[in-house]
């Protein structure tokens, strides 16, 4: 919040309080690691992606504890959808244990500080 006195012409002081947005960079080179599922016996796990990424250089610069990272999941044919629950992320990796076998993934993450979204990361591509 930046604040400002102004005089008008009676020379009454006036204070003006403007919300200033500024932008957060968003998290750096993310990748992923799938893990194939196994068969064991009459069971079989499924495969599980781990994506990972370095922090929000905006992230070491500040104070505020309202910080973390939003994790977005998105099929070859759909859009972006939140897969972290709509909960903030508060570490540097992610496991998503409900990918299929054979389906094409593309994962990104987006940095949030204090209530201000990034640009999201590259875009990782995964096929487990």
């Amino acid at each position: 919040m930046l604040s400002a006195v102004l005089f008008c012409a009676l020379q009454t002081p006036v204070v003006m309080r403007v919300a200033v947005t500024v932008p957060v960079d968003p998290p750096q080179a993310a990748t992923a690691e799938v893990k194939r599922g196994r068969r064991f016996l009459f069971w079989r796990k499924d495969p599980t992606v781990t994506l990972k990424w370095q922090a929000s250089p905006d992230f070491a610069k500040t104070k505020f504890t309202s910080k973390g990272y939003m994790v977005y999941r998105a099929t070859a044919s759909g859009e972006f959808v939140s897969i972290s629950g709509g909960a903030l992320v508060n570490a540097l990796k992610y496991k998503d244990s409900t990918v299929k076998k054979g389906v094409a993934y593309q994962y990104r993450v987006t940095a949030w500080l204090n209530g201000v979204q990034s640009k999201p990361s590259n875009p990782v591509k995964v096929i487990p």
